[in-house]
């Protein structure tokens, strides 16, 4: 995935080129591995691209560069070709007359670079976008014009993909086109912003507006146009598009907007999201709880004559598919339902689910299932991939996703929102959270209308979740046990997670988060599977955490744990706070308040974060953004 921005000036005395480069410094750091720039200048198009960030980007600027009002940039994380300065955005045609910024993959790139390079194109660079930049070229040399020339090059490609182009011989214009990659465009008194981020817009937008899939945007500055009349929207059919602009609506700034500087208590963003937990958990469960019952009004909504809530209650199965963090906090979601709901669930890997294998149809008694896809920015490219797929089925799609004006909100049947806050950390912690938590009151939700648990049952859970945010800060407040166990495994290669149940996913989370953060080998697994391989590795040099609330589980975890002690692993234990039976079995202890079993994982989750986050202080590595990773990816087929 990578971040494209572009700035078209409304008047002269804004530099699209500075400006530009402002915006983009947002995104600063955020896993990419380089960097560039192009704008029209005296008819000319001006660049610069550099392996590094923007602020070194930046330093390439002369001084005195004559002003411009169109500008297109560029953040990368490789795909095609090493990160080096020949692979950087923006690319050029072989002419030097036309310049693109690219979000996504051309599957089909080397195909059209044979055919191109039978024509005499040349190519200096790895990449798919360099191929795409010639293509638009070989249209004009067939006098198409130049918006005519982008859209049949994307006609021509395949993949998902979004693109801003500018071009010397059209000083006036850019052109931004979206097919399966989100455009989103931003607009104010002086300046068009276009790019693949809303968080971007927002701090510089009063209104805005997302692309729909296969529309193109041609945008037109001069000094007599105002922001109503310059530019206009087509589909690829060529039909001129008429969008609402709606303003921007101010409520849903972020707890921590790009802007805010992190504060002498928190010294990076992941730490300061961590201990935002308990706050964002209670005004989403403010949101959700009324009167001692779960009540979601998005699940009203129509959908093929029914309400979206009659559909989950009466279909064949729930299949939820995730990414990453959102693909654990899918499989905890999964016990919960099964246990409370009694609705069978399915999981699946997004980059798997969207190949189009898994079957979707109605069952022999007409039933079909529901597909509930999960992600944090409902950008991520397998993710999208899935949802068509699944809509192209016909099925009932619905997200849950903390970006409101994302792919997967807008092309829905129906989107819950999390309403957690922007996460500028790459790694996710308040979002996965909340899925756990939306999740988890989805099937409160669904027991309620199905009748599967008495009403007593229900306030029981509704009171669990009520406790949630108290007792996530008193986890959260405590960080000694933390900070020990960090001193004493810092330097660990190797670590096994373990759990039962519902448990495993949280397993699961805090192995990638070790993964992603502390950049150890960690595997997580069900402890039940120990025995079946991972057992060969336990020796003093292999640590071992488990989960191991006393509950229905217990007796069995606690078995697992004497195999480890029995083959002189390191054990570090998560239990309740009066469970001391454990003290002698494990190095390390960390007791959570006593909590229902609705509502452990969460705590759970909160725990091995904080572990993972100091642990990779101690170490001494980038907690914000970590290496080879970005905070959204495109199509896993890259």
């Amino acid at each position: 995935m990578v971040q494209i921005v572009g700035f078209c000036s409304l008047n002269e005395t804004v530099n699209a080129l500075e400006n530009n480069l402002n915006v983009l410094s947002n995104l600063q750091g955020s896993g990419f591995d380089s960097s560039g720039v192009a704008s029209i200048v005296d008819k000319k198009i001006f660049s610069r691209r550099i392996v590094g960030g923007v602020s070194e980007l930046q330093a390439t600027i002369p001084p005195n560069i004559n002003n411009s009002q169109i500008c297109i940039s560029h953040l990368r994380w490789a795909t095609h070709g090493a990160p080096n300065e020949m692979n950087a955005h923006p690319q050029f045609s072989n002419n030097g007359k036309i310049a693109v910024v690219h979000n996504g993959v051309v599957e089909n790139y080397r195909e059209i670079k044979k055919q191109l390079e039978l024509k005499g194109y040349t190519f200096s660079s790895d990449t798919d976008t360099e191929v795409l930049v010639n293509l638009v070229q070989d249209n004009i040399l067939r006098n198409l014009s130049f918006s005519d020339a982008v859209l049949e090059a994307f006609k021509i490609i395949n993949g998902s993909n979004g693109a801003l182009f500018i071009c010397s011989d059209n000083p006036q214009n850019m052109i931004a086109i979206s097919m399966g990659s989100p455009i989103v465009v931003g607009i104010n008194e002086s300046m068009i912003l276009v790019t693949s981020d809303r968080s971007i817009i927002q701090n510089h937008a009063t209104k805005l507006f997302s692309l729909d899939d296969k529309n193109y945007l041609v945008i037109t500055v001069n000094n007599q146009n105002d922001q109503n009349n310059c530019y206009k929207i087509f589909d690829f059919n060529n039909n001129q598009i008429f969008k609402e602009i709606e303003s921007f609506n101010q409520t849903l700034l972020p707890l921590n907007n790009e802007n805010e500087k992190k504060d002498n208590n928190n010294k990076n963003f992941l730490f300061k999201e961590i201990m935002e937990q308990p706050e964002v958990l209670k005004r989403l469960l403010n949101d959700k709880i009324k009167d001692d019952k779960v009540c979601f009004d998005e699940l009203e909504k129509i959908w093929n004559g029914k309400r979206v809530i009659e559909h989950l209650v009466d279909c064949s199965r729930i299949v939820i598919v995730g990414c990453g963090s959102s693909y654990n906090s899918a499989l905890s979601g999964k016990y919960i339902i099964e246990e409370f709901a009694r609705i069978p669930v399915q999981v699946e890997y997004g980059g798997e689910f969207c190949s189009g294998e898994t079957v979707l149809g109605p069952t022999k008694q007409g039933k079909s299932p529901v597909v509930i896809l999960v992600s944090q920015s409902g950008e991520s490219g397998d993710i999208i991939a899935s949802l068509r797929y699944a809509k192209s089925k016909g099925v009932l799609c619905f997200g849950i996703c903390n970006n409101s004006e994302s792919s997967l909100a807008r092309e829905s049947d129906c989107i819950i929102l999390l309403n957690s806050g922007k996460e500028n950390a790459i790694t996710s912690s308040k979002t996965f959270t909340s899925q756990i938590t939306i999740l988890n009151m989805l099937a409160i939700k669904l027991s309620q209308e199905k009748k599967t648990i008495s009403d007593e049952k229900v306030l029981e859970l509704v009171n669990s979740l009520k406790t949630l945010p108290e007792i996530t800060k008193n986890v959260l407040n405590d960080t000694n046990v933390f900070q020990l166990i960090a001193k004493a495994f810092r330097y660990t290669r190797n670590f096994l997670y373990l759990g039962r149940g519902v448990h495993f996913p949280i397993a699961l989370e805090g192995a990638l988060k070790l993964n992603q953060v502390a950049y150890i080998h960690c595997e997580g697994y069900p402890a039940a599977e120990m025995k079946h391989g991972p057992i060969a590795l336990i020796d003093k040099f292999m640590p071992v955490l488990f989960l191991a609330p006393k509950d229905s589980t217990y007796e069995k975890v606690l078995s697992n744990i004497r195999e480890v002690r029995a083959r002189k692993g390191s054990v570090i234990c998560i239990t309740d706070g009066d469970n001391h039976e454990l003290d002698k079995y494990s190095d390390y202890v960390i007791h959570l308040p006593k909590a229902h079993s609705l509502v452990y994982p969460v705590l759970t989750a909160v725990s091995i974060q904080m572990m993972a986050y100091f642990i990779a202080v101690e170490r001494g590595e980038s907690i914000d953004f970590p290496r080879h990773q970005t905070k959204v990816f495109g199509s896993g087929r890259a």
